[in-house]
């Protein structure tokens, strides 16, 4: 199941939410990957409060992966940039010189 994540409240929920999917318990979750369960805790409850490292092998204990998509006006504002550069490399050179 895929996540929107646009707050970090949404980052541990959806955490949290995965974890129980798979039946595990926040010390079964952290034993995976060496982490405490006051970590596995913080990182639902309060991820601003952890470092990314943790976070990163939380993310791998549940055998999640983090994808970066643009939002549609910033991927509008790169698809606009791709074409001007796209019709300025097919431009002519030296013409009218």
């Amino acid at each position: 199941m895929d996540y929107l994540i646009s707050i970090l409240p949404q980052l541990g929920m959806s955490l949290q939410i995965t974890r129980k999917m798979l039946g595990l318990t926040q010390r079964e979750a952290g034993e995976r990957v060496d982490l405490l369960p006051k970590t596995i805790s913080a990182l639902e409850n309060h991820p601003a409060s952890c470092s990314i490292e943790s976070l990163f092998k939380y993310l791998s204990a549940l055998e999640l992966d983090i994808v970066l998509r643009p939002r549609k006006e910033a991927y509008n504002h790169m698809l606009e940039e791709s074409r001007i550069a796209i019709s300025d490399s097919q431009k002519p050179e030296n013409v009218g010189e």
